[in-house]
């Protein structure tokens, strides 16, 4: 089982990733208040749309990733 943390996310969708994105790629189901945003909306590197940018997670969605 790998542990997936802001690191692992970042090397496997670029450094500035949306929800939507990762949700999509390790098949979790983040809700808006699992994860932390950065303060203005940026152009993910991964879909490319503009979008609220994932900057951390609190317990909650730290507990969804650890089971993936």
């Amino acid at each position: 089982m790998t542990v997936v943390n802001a690191g692992k996310i970042y090397s496997d969708l670029g450094g500035v990733v949306c929800r939507r994105c990762i949700n999509k790629y390790y098949r979790v189901n983040l809700e808006p208040r699992d994860c932390r945003y950065e303060m203005y909306p940026h152009t993910c590197t991964s879909c490319g749309s503009v979008r609220n940018i994932v900057d951390g997670f609190n317990m909650s969605g730290k507990v969804k990733l650890a089971f993936r």
